[in-house]
């Protein structure tokens, strides 16, 4: 029965050793106070809060509630970050999205692919600009250029598309009675944008009605007008308006001198024709541009391709010259009978 007693007297010592051995390899408390504010417990070990000086490396952050950064503020969101002295945010990912393309005449080639690491999300101190996937120069990021800088290195892939559901019946509950639309659109490649299409033909394409509260300008950056273009304009249709004012203030001309003479002579020589339209099928009238130049140089222009227009509206200066000189034959012949 001693035998037994002693025994069990080992046993415990031991098993008693062996607790207090896995405590200490399990955790081993400070030597002496921690520095720098520090807490003297791990930070599992307590449920108030704790500082860590210096860097803390963590392979998986965990939290239930809030992460804050430069504030203990935490009324504000879930993720509150707030410093004067760096950029808020920054989250970087590695793309091999970078890929060039050249245009061989009928349709886009990939010349070159190329990856990097560079910021998929950045808010730039100073201004709160927000990057999208903006590419880096070297450590430094270049300047945001607006509230919303979005830098697309793959020409392949537009970089700002915007859309929404619209009805499109019957029924509003189900699914099919809704699909999805195009508010806003770059084109890849060409960067044209669309307003109410994916697919825009030019630089902008509004698929719909406009509404411009306000003058607009094209070739110019002073509008004196509802619309006000500097350079030509092509319309492949008609043009209706209450009036058409041309400037002929004679403030705005010099080296004034009266028409040349012999006009009702070569105005007699014009030849109007009927013909139709080559593109259309269409049925007019008109003068033949290249017959007019011979005699009124004055009213023919040519666009980039070679095609020839006449200015038909100065044409009236020289129909009213030729009706001068037409009276001024009556009268000569009037006083001849007298």
């Amino acid at each position: 029965m001693k035998i037994l007693k002693n025994v069990g007297l080992v046993l415990g010592i031991v098993f008693s050793i062996f607790s207090v051995s896995f405590m200490v390899l399990a955790w081993s408390a400070p030597s002496s106070a921690p520095t720098g504010g520090n807490v003297a417990i791990p930070i599992n070990e307590s449920s108030a809060s704790q500082v860590k000086s210096g860097a803390l490396g963590v392979s998986l952050l965990q939290a239930e509630n809030n992460i804050l950064v430069g504030t203990t503020d935490t009324t504000k969101a879930t993720i509150y970050s707030k410093t004067t002295q760096n950029n808020p945010l920054r989250i970087d990912g590695q793309c091999g999205c970078e890929n060039y393309y050249w245009f061989n005449g009928s349709s886009w080639k990939r010349a070159m692919t190329k990856g990097s690491m560079y910021p998929a999300l950045f808010i730039e101190k100073g201004t709160n600009n927000v990057g999208i996937g903006h590419i880096s120069i070297g450590n430094e990021l270049p300047p945001l250029s607006a509230k919303l800088h979005v830098a697309q290195a793959n020409m392949a892939v537009s970089p700002f598309h915007v859309q929404h559901k619209e009805y499109v019946g019957p029924g509003f509950s189900s699914d099919q009675a809704w699909r999805w639309a195009t508010s806003l659109f770059i084109a890849p490649y060409t960067a044209n944008v669309g307003i109410g299409t994916a697919n825009p033909q030019s630089k902008l394409h509004v698929a719909g009605d406009m509404i411009v509260d306000g003058n607009i300008s094209i070739g110019t950056a002073n509008p004196q007008s509802k619309l006000h273009i500097a350079g030509d304009m092509i319309v492949d249709g008609s043009i209706q308006a209450v009036a058409y004012y041309y400037p002929s203030d004679i403030r705005l001309k010099k080296e004034i001198k009266p028409i040349d003479n012999n006009v009702l002579e070569r105005v007699l020589s014009l030849e109007p024709v009927r013909f139709k339209w080559i593109n259309n099928d269409v049925e007019d009238i008109g003068l033949i541009a290249q017959d007019v130049e011979v005699l009124f140089p004055e009213l023919v222009g040519s666009n980039n391709n070679g095609e020839k227009s006449i200015d038909y509206a100065k044409l009236t200066v020289f129909l009213i010259e030729s009706l001068k000189e037409q009276q001024k034959e009556i009268d000569n012949l009037k006083s001849s009978f007298e």
